[in-house]
């Protein structure tokens, strides 16, 4: 469906758990086709082994960027957030906008709802509905953060940042 080298109008710069579902539905409609962060976790799993080798070559991979992205009009939350300073280069003429939250309201919001999710995803009943969904979710599918935890982090609060 998506094809074509990205020509992004609005890019989002903030963490996940700001509102980023809501402006994405916004930007649906206002823009067109918004890459969010439920798109490589829920719909298209392998876009994460894009996200992924990212990751691990610290830039974004040139084919896989219009691969991945082709079609879309913008881009929010996680993992594009990650990228928001070389997205924002090839594209120097979007919108960025920053979604902010109270930080311990944010961190609160990632252990009750993400957080929670990442638990018992590898765990029955979990598994089970997923493979009714057709949603195999294998460890691969969640995007890794190479020397990162980052659920651990937000886990320990305070203590993780000493």
């Amino acid at each position: 469906m998506h094809c074509g080298t990205p020509s992004l109008k609005v890019i989002g710069a903030g963490l996940s758990r700001t509102g980023t579902l809501s402006l994405k539905t916004a930007l649906d409609i206002l823009v067109g086709p918004c890459y969010h962060g439920t798109i490589p976790t829920l719909e298209k799993h392998q876009d994460c082994l894009f996200w992924n080798k990212c990751l691990k070559d610290g830039h974004l991979d040139e084919e896989g960027y219009a691969t991945v992205l082709g079609g879309y009009k913008a881009v929010v939350d996680f993992p594009c957030v990650l990228w928001y300073k070389e997205l924002i280069a090839r594209n120097p003429d979007a919108k960025v906008i920053l979604t902010i939250r109270d930080p311990l309201k944010w961190r609160q919001s990632c252990l009750n709802s993400v957080g929670k999710y990442l638990d018992v995803t590898e765990t029955w009943p979990c598994t089970w509905f997923h493979s009714l969904l057709g949603l195999d979710l294998p460890r691969d599918a969640i995007i890794k953060l190479p020397g990162l935890n980052m659920w651990e982090a937000i886990k320990d609060g305070e203590d993780s940042s000493t």
